[in-house]
């Protein structure tokens, strides 16, 4: 099973150091549903979602997101 990851937003309320994505408090990239339907679309062998960025919790669209995931048959 290949696993993408997503990532949907570049804030973060945390300062780490080693962030890979640099990701922080002043983020404003929020990646939307459909979006995420559109990457899902491009890569349908894919089974398993990872959700990244910065904090994904702080994506005000996360709820969505998800049911996006779950309607395409994925886990996350």
């Amino acid at each position: 099973m290949k696993e993408l990851t997503i990532e949907i937003t570049d804030r973060c309320s945390l300062s780490c150091l080693f962030c890979s994505t640099k990701a922080s408090k002043a983020g404003n990239i929020f990646i939307s549903p459909d979006r995420v339907k559109e990457i899902l679309a491009d890569y349908p062998s894919f089974g398993s979602v990872r959700l990244s960025g910065g904090e994904p919790f702080e994506n005000p669209s996360l709820k969505q997101i998800l049911e996006v995931i779950k309607q395409q048959d994925r886990k996350c």
